[in-house]
C-alpha cells in the first residue's frame, strides 16, 4: 500500500500535467502563416533543383526551431521580389507574412539576401545578407543552422489570441465580406448563420488568422462551399447554380451488385423521379465458393423521392419509395418477369453527401418487399437452406429488412 499511494498520486499529477499543457496551447491562439520565396537573381549559377533544396533547409529548419509559424508556398514562381508583389503573394496563399530569399553566386560563394515582413503590423523584420563560402554541393545545407534568419524570424512570430487583443499583432477580428444570392445563409461562421442581405453581401467581424471552412444555402439552388484563410478583411464571393432538373447515378446494391438510374426533378432540389435498371447479371460474392456472383435477373425500377428540407446543405436528407419489375433474362431465352417473383416494392431513406456543386455520394436504406406465390421455392433460391438474417416469409410474399443502396449522384 505504501508503495501504491505514491504511485497513484504520481499518475494523477501526470494527468493533471497532462491536461494542463493540452489546455494552455489550445489557448495560445492560432499559428502565423508565413510565404517563403528562394529565387535567384540573374547571373546566378544554381539550378532550379538547387533553389528548391536551399528552400527546403531553410522551411525545415524554421519549423523545427519555432511551433508558432505555418510555412505556405507561392502557387506559382515569383521572379519579382519587391514588397508590393510579395504582399499580394502572401495574401492570395492566405499568409500573414512573407521571407524572400534571393540567392546569387554559386555553392562556392553563395550569398542571400533574406527579408521578411509582418502583413498584420506592416513591419519590416528583417532585411539583411547573408554568404557561405567554401560549399561544393546542396548535401552542405544538412549541417546548417541558418542562425542569422532563425533568431530573428522565432524572435518575433508568435501565435495570434484568438480571444484577446494584442498590442503586438494589432487587431485580432478581421471584417470578412460575403456576395452572393438575396437570402442566401452563410455556414461556417458560428450561430445565428449569417443571411446576404437584399442587396446581395452580408459582413460579420470573425477571428483573423483563422481557417474557415464556408457554405452557402439557398433554397432552389445546389450547395456551394469554400475554404479561406482569414488573416485581414477580406471579400469572398459565391458563385450559386440552381438545382439541376436532372441527374444521374451509379450504385451499388448491398455492396456487390451494379445499378444505374437517370433522375427528372419537376421541383428541382424538393423531388425528383428516377428510372432505372438494377442487375444481377455479375456482382462481389460475400461467400466462400467465389469472389464473383451472376444470375440472369435484373430489376427495372421506378423512384420517387423528396427532400424534407427546402435549402440544400452539404447534406441532404430525403425519403422516397420504388417500384421494380424483375425480369430473368438467361442466355439463349426471351426475357420474361421472373416466376418466383415478378416485382416489388421498396420504401427509401437516404441522405447525399455534396461533395462539389457537381455531385456527391449518397447512401440508402431500402428494405425489400417481394411479391411471389411460392416464397418456399424463392428462400431456397437463396440458397442457405434456411431463412437467411433480416428476411421475412409469408404466404404472398418476402421482406429483406436488410438492404442498401450506395453510390455516386453526377448534377447534370
Amino acid at each position: 500500500m505504501k508503495t501504491v499511494v505514491p504511485a497513484l498520486l504520481s499518475l494523477l499529477l501526470a494527468c493533471v500535467l497532462v491536461d494542463a499543457q493540452e489546455t494552455a496551447a489550445a489557448s495560445m491562439g492560432a499559428p502565423r502563416r508565413m510565404l517563403i520565396v528562394v529565387e535567384q537573381d540573374a547571373g546566378g549559377s544554381l539550378t532550379q533543383g538547387d533553389l528548391l533544396q536551399l528552400s527546403r533547409s531553410l522551411q525545415i529548419t524554421l519549423l523545427s526551431a519555432t511551433g508558432e509559424i505555418d510555412v505556405v508556398e507561392p502557387a506559382k514562381p515569383l521572379r519579382d521580389l519587391s514588397p508590393a508583389v510579395l504582399d499580394a503573394a502572401a495574401r492570395a496563399a492566405g499568409a500573414d507574412s512573407w521571407l524572400s530569399v534571393g540567392a546569387s553566386g554559386g555553392w562556392a560563394a553563395l550569398t542571400l539576401a533574406v527579408r521578411s515582413s509582418d502583413l498584420l503590423t506592416n513591419a519590416i523584420v528583417l532585411d539583411t545578407t547573408v554568404t557561405r563560402t567554401g560549399w561544393e554541393s546542396p548535401q552542405d545545407l544538412s549541417a546548417e543552422e541558418w542562425a542569422e534568419i532563425v533568431q530573428p524570424i522565432a524572435g518575433h512570430y508568435h501565435r495570434i489570441p484568438l480571444t484577446t487583443v494584442s498590442l503586438q499583432h494589432g487587431p485580432v477580428l478581421a471584417t470578412l465580406t460575403v456576395k452572393a444570392l438575396p437570402g442566401t445563409r452563410i455556414t461556417g461562421l458560428g450561430e445565428p448563420a449569417l443571411v446576404v442581405e437584399q442587396g446581395g453581401t452580408a459582413s460579420r467581424e470573425m477571428p483573423a488568422a483563422h481557417q474557415y471552412e464556408l457554405g452557402a444555402i439557398l433554397e432552389g439552388h445546389a450547395f456551394s462551399h469554400q475554404t479561406i484563410f482569414l488573416n485581414t478583411d477580406k471579400v469572398v464571393t459565391f458563385l450559386q447554380k440552381p438545382a439541376s432538373t436532372w441527374s444521374l447515378d451509379a450504385s451499388l446494391e448491398d455492396r456487390a451488385y451494379p445499378g444505374v438510374s437517370l433522375g427528372w426533378s419537376p421541383i428541382p432540389g424538393r423531388v425528383t423521379l428516377r428510372l432505372g435498371i438494377q442487375t444481377f447479371l455479375f456482382g462481389l460474392a460475400f461467400a466462400t465458393s467465389g469472389v464473383v456472383a451472376s444470375v440472369p435477373l435484373s430489376d427495372i425500377f421506378i423512384q420517387a423521392v423528396a427532400t424534407p428540407v427546402s435549402e440544400l446543405g452539404p447534406l441532404s436528407p430525403y425519403l422516397g419509395f420504388e417500384v421494380f419489375l424483375r425480369i430473368d433474362h438467361p442466355s439463349g431465352s426471351v426475357p420474361a418477369l421472373d416466376a418466383l417473383s415478378p416485382g416489388g416494392v421498396k420504401p427509401i431513406i437516404g441522405l447525399e453527401l455534396m461533395t462539389s456543386p457537381g455531385g456527391g455520394f449518397f447512401v440508402e436504406y431500402a428494405p425489400i418487399l417481394y411479391f411471389t406465390q411460392v416464397p418456399d421455392l424463392l428462400m431456397a433460391a437463396l440458397g442457405t437452406g434456411s431463412v437467411p438474417p433480416g428476411w421475412i416469409f409469408s404466404p404472398a410474399s418476402a421482406l429483406n429488412l436488410l438492404s442498401f443502396r450506395a453510390g455516386y449522384r453526377w448534377q447534370l
